[in-house]
């Protein structure tokens, strides 16, 4: 989901992820036999480089590269 996911500006692009996520638990909220009163949070965050949004590193060594 989170890759499907996209911004031109950076720094919009956690709260979108961020809002995406509640929809779904709050879909799946809505389905549960528990009716209780419920909270939820959800967050994201993303690496920058300048303006380059970081993807979670693939492997060890492309996380090594990201540091050089």
């Amino acid at each position: 989901m989170e890759k499907a996911i996209r911004d031109p500006d950076p720094l919009e692009l956690p709260l979108k992820i961020s809002q995406a996520k509640a929809h779904t638990l709050l879909a799946q909220l809505d389905q549960a036999t528990d009716k209780s009163p419920k909270l939820l949070l959800t967050s994201d965050q993303i690496v920058l480089f300048g303006r380059e949004v970081r993807e979670k590193p693939s492997s060890r060594a492309e996380a090594l590269a990201f540091l050089r």
